[in-house]
């Protein structure tokens, strides 16, 4: 139950700040403003605008691979009105709705115009490439993030119980400890600690 309700207010806070930063662009794109707001919804129409498969709009609250997928959605909506550079991409990652805010409540954003001369069998090639290309610059960069920076861990045992409860989930400072390489010699990305442990 107390998953649930975590869960619950998780995608309530994305879907409102998914709202907060996008509707502007949901009515430019010809859609209804409040659609920004509607969970697993609004990244359906992204998919859907900018040329993707639509059922991925179903990974984008999921645990693990949810972040990542909603990160690639943020970065093909930004594509979608031209904001393809590195360093806007960069912005999409890292502060995804502040930046992606300031490009709805910026005074006249457009969509990009696809280029009418590339056929069929070269939009698909465009489409896998920038599917590729966007998971994984967002994988990449999260990976750096959790080797260098900050990573997520559940207590697994009740040996700090007077302080921490089994299961209770908290993000670690990686600064405060320093690098470590890792004690396998397989990492999985996101799955540290949990696949093939020494």
């Amino acid at each position: 139950m107390d998953y649930f309700l975590t869960y619950s207010v998780y995608v309530l806070i994305i879907s409102v700040l998914m709202g907060l930063s996008t509707w502007k662009l949901f009515k430019i794109m010809g859609y209804n403003p409040l659609i920004a707001f509607v969970p697993f919804y609004n990244y359906y129409i992204v998919l859907k605008e900018t040329g993707h498969s639509k059922w991925w709009a179903i990974l984008s609250y999921l645990p693990i691979i949810g972040p990542i997928m909603m990160t690639v959605f943020h970065l093909f909506l930004m594509s979608h009105f031209g904001k393809s550079s590195f360093v806007q991409k960069l912005l999409t990652i890292i502060l995804p709705f502040i930046y992606m805010a300031s490009v709805n409540y910026s005074k006249d954003p457009e969509v990009q115009k696809e280029e009418l001369y590339l056929t069929n069998e070269e939009h698909l090639e465009k489409k896998k490439d920038t599917f590729v290309g966007s998971i994984t610059f967002a994988v990449v960069f999260a990976t750096v993030i959790h080797i260098f920076v900050t990573q997520p861990f559940g207590i697994p045992t009740g040996s700090m119980e007077r302080t921490l409860m089994v299961g209770d989930f908290l993000f670690v400072n990686k600064w405060s400890y320093g690098y470590r390489m890792p004690m396998r010699p397989v990492a999985i990305p996101f799955l540290q600690g949990t696949i093939m442990d020494t």
